[in-house]
């Protein structure tokens, strides 16, 4: 029972810090066209820049032992990988100040929530 799984010695709940809907409704979809139970509990928190999203994050983190995955925490580390394929292309996109492409941003996101569910 996937349930059981921890991932940081604790249930694999997962939340992002990113306002990326669609990845979760698609989790939500596909466990439901495949009538099983979603493998992890996803939440999204929103919100500009300083409004206090890190902050809310790590407070759930504490209070309710979910993962937090920031989009922002995972472009930077990708980045900063010499192995990485996308490292120079995101570089690219953030010193120019322009969203990196979603396909990049939510492939990064998926990685690590299966990570995290596989542990």
């Amino acid at each position: 029972d996937s349930t059981e799984r921890k991932c940081g010695g604790v249930s694999p709940r997962v939340w992002l810090g990113v306002g990326v809907v669609g990845v979760g409704l698609g989790l939500l979809a596909w466990s439901r066209y495949r009538k099983r139970k979603p493998q992890a509990e996803v939440i999204f928190v929103l919100g500009g820049p300083g409004a206090g999203k890190g902050t809310q994050c790590q407070r759930i983190v504490d209070d309710f032992g979910y993962v937090h995955l920031s989009a922002g925490d995972l472009l930077r580390r990708e980045r900063n990988d010499a192995n990485s394929k996308h490292g120079e292309l995101i570089n690219t996109y953030i010193k120019e100040g322009k969203i990196v492409p979603v396909k990049i941003t939510v492939g990064l996101l998926l990685a690590e929530m299966k990570k995290c569910v596989a542990n």
